[in-house]
């Protein structure tokens, strides 16, 4: 490996390829995801059978499952290994920001094939904001495009590189503001105090998550959930709500993480339908400690009539 720069080096950074990757699942793959974002804790919930009961007439996979098909360890070692990025310790490095763009519906059973690389890199002065990007294909020849997965990722310590701001953002990490009005709607959904336990199965096993002994490293009283654990139930919460969980309408969902929560605790989500009727913003607290965990937006290919 060459010797690591002193200071971010964006043009040795944007461009940098991730190993090509293979997914695959089978029906078990998305039930298992559904059960780790909260899907049929009432096993009598016709609709969530839809997601969690491979035999039913209407199963279909929910949407934010394409999360899954991140290969965490290979994002961790290119960002190690990538030449235009200093040595810093992994424990500076968060999750801030993730999207999904949806450019056909996911499949019950699938073979996808990715190319991955990092897309964007951000001065933010007190950190560097990472974009990594992974395109999912349906097809060998990567032509069919399924589905798009952006991480951003906040690095702290690495900001300041470039003072002079010469390096135009390749892409916007704006989120529309939370509106000042009544929102449309208001829904919330309890989580389960195994519920990490579960979700880590889907392929994220940071033992920040399942070690009482990590968590207490990481600064944290007890593990708490995976930030796209938090993506996937605000997500269900607002597309249920938005368009009664109408997944051919879905093209976009992206999720800003401001705040933690533990297992055991209740997400509450507060949604306001845009002007058009196409988008849903919203707003994610935890009840028990009153704090904000999440903001975001749904974009829809259709206009909605949320269920109030």
């Amino acid at each position: 490996m060459s010797e690591k720069p002193a200071k971010v080096i964006p043009e040795k950074v944007i461009g940098y390829q991730l190993p090509n990757t293979v997914q695959s699942y089978k029906p078990s793959g998305p039930i298992l995801y559904a059960l780790g974002i909260g899907f049929s804790t009432d096993p009598l919930n016709k609709t969530d059978l839809t997601f969690t009961y491979e035999l039913n007439d209407e199963f279909r996979v929910f949407p934010t499952y394409a999360t899954s098909f991140l290969d965490i360890s290979a994002v961790g070692e290119a960002v190690s290994n990538c030449p235009g990025l200093p040595e810093f310790n992994p424990m500076q490095l968060l999750h801030g920001m993730h999207t999904l763009e949806f450019h056909k519906p996911l499949k019950a059973e699938a073979t996808y094939y990715q190319k991955a690389y990092l897309e964007d890199i951000q001065d933010k002065e007190k950190g560097a904001l990472l974009l990594v990007r992974f395109d999912s294909f349906e097809d060998k020849e990567y032509k069919s495009l399924a589905v798009t997965n952006k991480m951003f990722l906040f690095i702290r310590g690495l900001g300041g590189y470039d003072p002079q701001k010469k390096h135009k953002p390749l892409v916007s990490t704006d989120f529309p503001p939370i509106p000042k009005t009544a929102p449309t709607f208001a829904t919330q959904q309890g989580t389960t105090k195994n519920q990490a336990l579960i979700f880590r199965l889907n392929g994220d096993f940071n033992p920040l998550h399942a070690d009482p002994s990590m968590a207490e490293v990481g600064g944290f009283p007890a593990p708490i959930l995976h930030g796209l654990c938090t993506y996937g139930i605000t997500a269900k919460l607002a597309i249920e709500k938005a368009s009664d969980y109408d997944l051919t309408a879905v093209e976009k969902v992206s999720t800003k993480f401001v705040g933690h929560i533990f297992p055991g605790e209740t997400i509450s989500l507060k949604g306001w339908l845009s002007s058009d009727q196409k988008t849903v913003i919203f707003e994610a607290n935890v009840v028990e400690r009153n704090k904000q965990i999440a903001v975001g937006f749904v974009v829809f290919k259709k206009q909605l009539k949320p269920k109030l």
